[in-house]
Formats: C-alpha cells, structure tokens, sequence
C-alpha cells in the first residue's frame, strides 16, 4: 500500500545525529537505518505544530488520520476521518472525551449509534460498568452485563461484583436475567416462567414484591415470606393502608353481563394437596394477628369462635342472632292424634316423673348439659308432649262437662222436690 505523507510545518528535534535522506525508500531520522516497510522512520521525539495527515490509510478508500487543533479553538484534537467523500468517523477531543459518530462528544465516549461486543464462549460479549468509589464489602463496585449461553442458559444476565471480587469471597452474584424466551428472573438465572422472583436469604421476612402509587406512597401491597425461619417460605399477601379507614384489600373476580350464567363459581378457594382433596386439615381460617375467629374443616364443617365443630356442620361458640331459622325436619309428632296412639294414662306420667325426674322421650338435664339437644328432634319431641297434654285437656273437659251436666241434673231433681 502507497502512504503519502503530508507536513505542513515540521519541527523535529533528535536525539541522536544519525538522518538518511535517500531519493527513494525511506527517511530515517535519528536512525541510519530507517524501517524499509514505511516511508518515515522517526526514532526520538517530534512535534508538529500544524495538522499531521496520513492519507489514504483506508486503501483507496479516501481515509486519513488528522492530528492538529480543532478548526474550532487550538486545542489538539485527533480526527480519524474516511469515505470516498472523507466524513469525519472518530474525533478524540483535547478534553478527553471520545466520540464516535458525533463532532461534541459529551462523555468520555460518546457514540451516534450502535455499539456491538462479540464474544463467542460461554459469558459472550459484555459491557462493564464500575464505581471505584462504591468500595465497601457488599456494595456493588462492578455491574456486568452478559449475553451468555452454555451453563449460563440462553440469556441476557446481569451481575454485581464488589470489590473483593468472586476468587475471594465477595459479592459474584446474578441479580437479574432475560431470557431468550422471554421470561425474566431477578435473583435467578435460569427462571421457568415469564417472571420468576428469587429473594435472597435475609434475617426476618423476605419481601419479593412491593407496589405502590406515588400520590399515596404510605399505602402498598406487598408479596413476600411471612416466615421469620431460616429455610422456610410461607406466601404472604399484604394490603397496607393508612391513607383513610377504607378496607386495605379487595380480592375481586369480575365478569360481563352475557357470561353471567351457568352454575360455576366467580370466584374459588381451593385447598387441595397436588392431586388429591385434603381430609384432614382444616381448609380455611379467619384470623386476627393469630387469633382464630372462625375455621372451615375439611369435611365442610364451619366453626365460629371454636376449633371444634365435632359432628356438627355449624359449630358457634356464643350466641346467634336471627329473624327466622328453619330447620329441615324428618318427621314430626302429628302420630299422637291419630286413632291407634296409646296415650299414656296420667297416672304413668306421674310414676315417670316421681322415678326418673323429667318426662318420658325428653332428656334430663345432665344429658341436656353434655351433648346438648338437636333442635328439630326436640321440637318434635315438645309438640308431642303439647299434643299429649292437648288430649288430656281435652279428656278432662269432657269428663267436666259431664260432671257438670250430673250436677245440674241433681240441682234440678233437688229444686223439684222442694216444690212439692
């Protein structure tokens, strides 16, 4: 390749006394024996107070490099300038900064346009941000991106390094990847689904997530571990509200008016072992600040101020408060009316009292007292007793009538024999 050398003003100072001025080949300055592969060898120092050009350094292409003072000011800047219509390309500015693409680099590199590191082995190509004055152990001095595959699976990682670096001990962790497929990990490498949180092991609860509005920034919800054991997750969702006393957490399923139909549920609270119902432990509780409230069982029993629901679908500890109860009975006492009854005689109602202390087919008190009382059995068995009590009143009402009609009888026969 031909180099044309162009010196506009040259003062050269040498160090040693040797200089080769041949007709053809290469000038040697401070050397007898100038490199034959260029046109000038210079060995000792040079300044130039003008532009420097080497043109043609593109191969017919129109390059040069330019070093000289910016056309602007007499700063000295070099200019790498190419094209068959030479464009400038790179200017190094006399501050320092770099710019490529652009003539008022504004960083140490600035660059108009795309920036491309290729690697081709496991970590890829990467871009290195550091902060040497972030020197504390723990604190991130070093942030690495990677365009990483192999081991690293295929992906786009950052990393945080500290000073102490990865041989020795410190900070050397993955805090944040995108997936070639799309799914994105923050504390994990390797995330299975479109975004996959890995908390790091802290003291106390981790916190994975935490949202908020920034007109209300003392309000949030939150998503973390609601256990303070080491080795341990327990999901936990949190509604935090202060702003005013509105509720801190709606779950809300919604729908549209034309899908308002069929028998499915809005919405479903399943507790459920893989693949199988649970049988054993309860399925859902009501809690405050870990004082249980109320409790669904897995065999549907509910609970309200009790644990223990025994055979019982409802089991309320304390008092229930209703307009109207209606209960589903499977009989009732309607029998003592009919023809066939044998209604006991008074007489045996007054043994069974004076031996047992309460009526026949009613609980004595101790019984009442240990099992308490099934509320449709016993109404039924109450009306019979109303309905027994019923005849009896009836029976004696005729046994009155008839003792009132003897009586008149004999008032009457008594008045007539006066008379006479």
């Amino acid at each position: 390749m031909k180099k044309n050398l162009l010196l506009l003003i040259l003062a050269a100072q040498i160090n040693f006394a040797q200089n080769t001025f041949p007709p053809t080949g290469p000038v040697g300055i401070g050397t007898s024996t100038p490199n034959s592969s260029v046109l000038l060898d210079v060995n000792g120092k040079a300044i130039f107070r003008s532009l420097l050009y080497a043109n043609d350094i593109m191969g017919g292409n129109g390059g040069d490099i330019r070093i000289g003072p910016n056309t602007g000011g007499n700063a000295s800047t070099l200019f790498f300038v190419g094209g068959v219509n030479p464009t400038e390309i790179m200017r190094v500015h006399y501050n320092g900064n770099v710019g490529i693409g652009t003539s008022l680099p504004s960083a140490k590199l600035d660059v108009s346009g795309g920036i491309i590191s290729s690697v081709s082995n496991p970590l890829g190509g990467y871009i290195k941000l550091k902060n040497p004055s972030k020197t504390v152990s723990g604190t991130a001095s070093e942030w690495t991106i990677f365009n990483m595959t192999g081991n690293y699976g295929n992906s786009l990682q950052f990393w945080a390094y500290d000073d102490l670096d990865c041989a020795n001990g410190g900070m050397c962790s993955n805090r944040f990847t995108i997936m070639d497929n799309g799914n994105v990990g923050i504390g994990t490498n390797s995330p299975t689904a479109n975004l996959e949180i890995n908390a790091p092991a802290i003291t106390g609860a981790e916190t994975l997530l935490k949202l908020r509005v920034s007109d209300a920034p003392q309000d949030y919800i939150r998503i973390g571990n609601g256990t303070n054991s080491s080795a341990q997750f327990l999901p936990n969702l949190v509604g935090y509200r202060t702003s005013d006393v509105r509720p801190s957490l709606y779950l809300t399923a919604s729908t549209e008016t034309a899908t308002d139909t069929g028998n499915d549920a809005l919405m479903v609270f399943d507790s459920r072992t893989s693949a199988a119902a649970i049988i054993t432990r309860p399925l859902f509780s009501w809690d405050s600040y870990g004082n249980r409230k109320m409790v669904l069982n897995a065999n549907g029993s509910l609970g309200i101020g009790t644990t223990a629901t025994g055979n019982h679908k409802l089991a309320v500890e304390g008092s229930i408060g209703a307009r109207e109860i209606k209960v589903q009975a499977t009989g009732w006492s309607d029998f003592v009316f009919k023809k066939e009854y044998t209604l006991p005689t008074l007489e045996e109602v007054e043994k069974h009292i004076a031996e047992k202390g309460h009526l026949e087919n009613i609980p004595n008190e101790e019984e009442v007292l240990k099992n308490g009382i099934n509320l449709g059995e016993m109404n039924a068995k109450l009306l019979q007793k109303i309905e027994e009590l019923t005849l009896y009143v009836i029976e004696q009402n005729k046994r009155l009538d008839k003792v009132e009609k003897e009586n008149n009888d004999l008032r009457n026969l008594i008045e007539s024999h006066h008379e006479k």
